[in-house]
């Protein structure tokens, strides 16, 4: 794949994914029967201050679209290609619905309780299973 075409297509995707996110928390607020939590911390709403949550969010973005190019490049077929092109959107979409959240309420708003672990939302299970797919292609080389 040319260079262009991967960035554009993570970007693109990735902005899917994040518009997905941002539906799920407008539907869940609005119309939702669901208790949200208003999540100010950062994974496992561990504290972590503001400005840094912004930057430091902001810069893994810029790296994650700035090297996706090389990262699908090392995949030997096109099949793993696609899957890498995907696996990054959803790291790319899900990371840019919360920071979306962070820049515009100062939180992040989470609503999928499962009991046992801690309450998240659509993007964290974006960036969950882009990781976990980029995992797969990595034990399977």
């Amino acid at each position: 794949m040319k260079t262009i075409k991967v960035i554009n297509r993570v970007f693109l995707f990735g902005l899917l994914f994040a518009f997905a996110d941002q539906l799920s928390k407008v539907l869940v607020q609005n119309y939702g029967k669901i208790p949200i939590s208003l999540n100010e911390g950062v994974a496992f709403s561990i504290k972590f201050p503001y400005t840094l949550q912004i930057l430091v969010t902001t810069i893994l973005l810029i790296c994650l679209i700035y090297f996706s190019k090389n990262i699908v490049e090392t995949e030997k077929t096109d099949t793993r290609r696609k899957t890498a092109v995907i696996a990054l959107a959803m790291i790319f979409g899900g990371g840019l619905g919360n920071l979306m959240d962070r820049i515009n309420m100062g939180y992040v708003v989470d609503f999928i309780n499962i009991g046992f672990w801690p309450v998240f939302n659509v993007a964290d299970s974006f960036v969950t299973i882009g990781a976990l797919l980029f995992a797969v292609l990595w034990f399977k080389k």
